[in-house]
């Protein structure tokens, strides 16, 4: 799970400075730069949700830095994923299946100048066995 989190900050910092969450530029309810995190570094933390067993861990605390020319274009989260966006929140779903191991990821994120919220829920499944995990996160600009 840790490495998926890790991985999904990774396309969140590309998200998040792209302004994909809204289609029109300026402030305002459509989305946007009133989206688009501002430049500037940001604590992340993580916390698991609900009842959640060993295997389910948050990742530790950690910062990351957006600059201005961080970009990016769109909201692209792969072959395997659906993507959709409303106003300035964003929902990314993905399912694999490899060697018999299904793993189905529904991600929620809601964006501002000032940071970010919003839940990821992973289900690993194999031979009958599915193991759930659900995280809360916030980006908060220091």
């Amino acid at each position: 799970m840790k490495c998926r989190s890790f991985a999904f900050l990774v396309l969140l910092t590309a998200v998040l400075t792209a302004g994909a969450c809204g289609g029109s530029s300026g402030s305002g309810s459509g989305g946007g730069a009133s989206c688009q995190l501002s430049p500037g570094t940001y604590a992340v933390h993580y916390t698991v949700q609900g009842e959640a067993g060993p295997a389910c861990t948050a990742p530790a605390d950690t910062t990351v830095t957006v600059t201005a020319s961080d970009g990016g274009s769109a909201l692209d989260a792969g072959s395997s994923c659906a993507t959709s966006t409303s106003g300035c929140t964003a929902t990314i779903v993905c399912a694999t299946d490899a060697g018999g191991v299904a793993v189905d990821t529904h991600t929620t994120l809601t964006t501002s100048p000032t940071g970010a919220t919003g839940t990821e829920d992973t289900q690993v499944s194999q031979g009958g066995t599915t193991l759930d995990c659900s995280l809360s996160y916030t980006w908060t600009k220091q």
